[in-house]
């Protein structure tokens, strides 16, 4: 029934939800080999970056949940998956431009502030994309199949656009624009189902 009747809101839901994959695995996941295997910096510190950004993660959800229920969910995630994508530029300029300190600061940013307007409305987003009838299968659809394709590949993309560029991050930044921008737009054409 989800697949017949809300062909359109699935697909929407999948593409919005990319963003939400792509940027947690690339600062939460692939951040440590890069960071420490290419940039050879501390692996402790990394992972004091990254669990700061969880930390912060805490405070930033909430106040990004509170934004949707105001602004709505609909622009709070779409300008949150275009700020994540344009973002990726200065946050992987910074991890490489110095020093362990700007790049935990980077991850804390990327991942701690700037990922929590995607992720705080993500939920209720998604509830309303269908029926009362359907919407946990909907959902699951959505986040679920959406999560295979845009989480479990990203560190394996991620490391294959290192490559291709000679140990350079910009590929990878420009693969996160592109999501971002993909998922910007997928918000954009949905609707409310009631």
């Amino acid at each position: 029934e989800v697949f017949r009747d809300y062909k359109k809101n699935v697909l929407l839901g999948w593409g919005a939800r990319w963003i939400d994959g792509v940027v947690f695995n690339i600062y939460a996941v692939f951040a440590i080999a890069y960071l420490v295997g290419s940039l050879k910096y501390d692996k402790t510190s990394v992972l004091v970056g990254i669990s700061a950004a969880a930390f912060v993660l805490i405070f930033t959800i909430p106040v990004a949940a509170n934004w949707s229920d105001r602004f709505g969910r609909r622009m709070v995630y779409g300008w949150g998956s275009l700020i994540c994508g344009v973002a990726a530029f200065p946050m992987f300029w910074l991890m490489q431009s110095g020093g362990v300190m700007l790049a935990g600061g980077a991850i804390v940013l990327a991942l701690g502030v700037l990922y929590a307007p995607v992720y705080g409305p993500e939920a209720a987003l998604f509830c309303e994309l269908f029926d009362t009838r359907v919407r946990y299968s909907g959902i699951s659809v959505v986040y679920q199949v959406s999560g295979i394709v845009s989480s479990s590949i990203t560190p394996l993309i991620a490391t294959s656009l290192l490559h291709a560029n000679d140990n350079q991050p910009w590929y990878i930044a420009s693969y996160i624009l592109v999501i971002g921008l993909i998922s910007a737009i997928s918000t954009y054409f949905m609707r409310r189902t009631f």
